[in-house]
């Protein structure tokens, strides 16, 4: 913090509102001191949808990164009323994938892709915790998963309005793959920026460095340490 003191006053001034830097400060307080009121103090029910910055029309393209068990394209069908054009859902686990297909199949316009979000196609292990919703790519794992590109894995021409990423640290090289689609679509965008620490400023960083007029948000929607959220829309 003392090294990146100056980047993260940046990043303070460009949030757009004093909730975002609340929560800023508050995160990083409780991340120091491992205070969990400092996170309560901030804490905001509304994850990924929350109704003061995440407008939804009736023909939005959700994409759902780290899909997990359909959670979150659950609400999303729920918060649209089922008014959507499409969802793709990214979700390389296994077991969660299947999850996901059980819970989705009565629905119309969800593609499931079966990899993870990445900057270039590759093969890596999958340290697999389907029950807490935190596998992960790794040196070792339990199997190997495929990695590609966002960008490759949906066709040009394609209007993406929403990407939501939770991939458990992968999102910078998640981001990087789906440059294209940003820069092109400029879609709304709620990135988890909690898995690392070094997230907090590498992530606003990159999406600015795509689309420089994103306003930014932080929100904080849990009463622990997990489950942070950078928030960009125009």
């Amino acid at each position: 913090l003392r090294e990146k003191e100056k980047e993260l006053y940046k990043l303070y001034k460009k949030l757009e509102d004093n909730l975002s830097k609340k929560t800023l400060e508050n995160v990083l307080k409780g991340r120091i001191s491992g205070n969990l009121q400092f996170f309560q103090e901030v804490f905001v029910q509304e994850q990924y949808f929350p109704k003061d910055i995440i407008k939804l029309g009736s023909e939005e393209v959700f994409c759902d990164v780290g899909a997990f068990n359909g959670d979150t394209t659950k609400e999303f069908l729920e918060v649209t009323k089922g008014n959507y054009g499409k969802i793709y859902c990214f979700e390389p686990d296994k077991k969660a994938c299947m999850d996901l297909i059980n819970s989705i199949k009565s629905k119309n316009h969800i593609e499931i892709i079966q990899k993870g979000a990445w900057d270039v196609r590759d093969s890596l292990y999958m340290e697999e915790d389907s029950k807490h919703g935190t596998s992960k790519v790794a040196d070792v794992g339990n199997y190997i998963i495929d990695l590609a590109p966002i960008d490759e894995c949906i066709q040009e021409g394609e209007k993406i309005t929403y990407i939501k990423m939770d991939i458990e640290g992968a999102e910078v090289r998640a981001l990087q793959g789906a440059k294209r689609i940003i820069c092109e679509n400029k879609p709304k965008l709620a990135i988890c920026v909690y898995h690392k620490n070094e997230d907090f400023l590498d992530i606003p960083k990159l999406i600015l460095s795509f689309v420089p007029e994103y306003k930014l948000y932080l929100l904080h929607h849990n009463v622990s340490g997990t489950e942070t959220v950078l928030y960009a829309v125009l």
